[in-house]
């Protein structure tokens, strides 16, 4: 009877046993699959491709202003002026005659005949005291020199005045005693620098027309008076201005 009971309670150990055995093999490969199925799930989603939006992606416009700097234009800016000194004992006048000789010089009286400078006073262009002179050098002079003359027994400071006109140089005067320091500096200062100064002249003097009423006209009665071409003379002059480059800011 005990081995009876004994054989019985042996059989169902054993049993047990391998029906335990089988539980936890299936709960392993169950886990493990579910495992595996997360990995999927996980490589599926790193794997997904997004369909692209219908709507456009915004786009940043960034607007460029290009700030241009102007470079600052060069201008004349005026040093000084003057009137030539001593141009009646030199050579302004010889210089006006070469001018002239060489067909350089265009239209005496700025091309008004006789008949037309009395035109233009009864057409209120001329008054009485307007001169028309026969010549100018506008354009003529081709270069202006200032020479210091340190050697100069009234002024150690003088600086000779000399104009050319077709290859031909012509002594006409000095820069002003009451300037000549200071111009000596000042054209010091600028050889020194490297720096150019500019120039403009003008003519003035010799002969010139007026135009009037004729006092030895009596009759004041006809509608147009009697009109009279007078043709006089002043002593030439020439005056000069001189200028440096500066830009228009530094002008400003």
């Amino acid at each position: 009877m005990w081995l009876l009971i004994i054989a019985i309670f042996i059989l169902f150990l054993y049993w047990f046993n391998k029906h335990a055995h089988r539980t936890n093999t299936a709960s392993f490969e169950k886990n493990d699959q579910i495992s595996v199925s997360k990995v999927a799930d996980s490589k599926e989603l790193n794997e997904v491709k997004t369909e692209p939006s219908s709507q456009p992606k915004p786009v940043k416009i960034v607007e460029t202003v290009e700030n241009k700097m102007k470079e600052p234009e060069i201008v004349q800016k005026e040093i000084t002026h003057f009137k030539v000194s001593g141009v009646t004992k030199h050579e302004l006048r010889k210089a006006v005659s070469f001018a002239r000789k060489e067909y350089l010089i265009d239209d005496p009286y700025d091309g008004y005949t006789t008949k037309e400078i009395k035109d233009a006073f009864n057409d209120m262009q001329l008054d009485g005291s307007d001169k028309i002179f026969e010549t100018d050098l506008d354009g003529v002079v081709d270069k202006i020199d200032f020479i210091p003359e340190p050697d100069n027994k009234f002024d150690d400071n003088a600086i000779k005045i000399m104009i050319t006109i077709e290859d031909q140089e012509f002594f006409i005067g000095y820069v002003p005693a009451y300037m000549s320091e200071r111009m000596s500096h000042v054209f010091d200062t600028f050889k020194k620098n490297g720096e150019k100064i500019d120039y403009n002249y003008k003519l003035t003097g010799g002969k010139y027309k007026t135009v009037d009423y004729d006092p030895d006209d009596g009759d004041y009665t006809r509608e147009t008076p009697k009109l009279k071409v007078s043709t006089q003379t002043e002593s030439y002059g020439f005056n000069i201005r001189l200028y440096e480059f500066v830009s228009s800011k530094q002008q400003a």
